[in-house]
């Protein structure tokens, strides 16, 4: 028998988003937060990331929240430790790790060039 647990985890915009995108096109942002919300209660926590994952550049990344074989948000404790945090959303068949670095790189040259801001953003949710 497994014992249950009970937190919460709270989905920033960024990942409602990215799930909506990438697997639910057909919902606003609002209705796909409200998805997110009836199919996480059914979903699996792990420690480690599917092998498809490719790893995560964060290093605060604690653990994944898995829906079904092809989505994974990756979690992060919240600022008072109550709560996961999802950041984004990741599915099969997105960028690889080395097409994501390539891209990142790119986008971190070009903000450079602009002179936008490349540092972190600290917003309230």
């Amino acid at each position: 028998m497994k014992p249950h647990l009970a937190f919460s985890i709270n989905f920033v915009p960024h990942a409602v988003e990215r799930y909506r995108d990438r697997l639910k096109p057909g919902l606003t942002v609002e209705e796909a937060g409200m998805d997110l919300e009836r199919i996480a209660t059914h979903a699996h926590l792990a420690w480690n990331p599917p092998g498809w994952f490719g790893g995560s550049s964060r290093n605060d990344v604690t653990m994944f929240l898995l829906i079904g074989d092809d989505a994974v948000f990756p979690l992060t404790p919240s600022s008072d430790g109550k709560s996961l945090v999802a950041l984004t959303c990741r599915v099969r068949g997105s960028f690889s790790p080395h097409v994501r670095a390539i891209r990142n790189l790119r986008r971190k040259q070009r903000k450079a060039k602009t002179g936008r801001a490349t540092g972190p953003v600290q917003a309230a949710y």
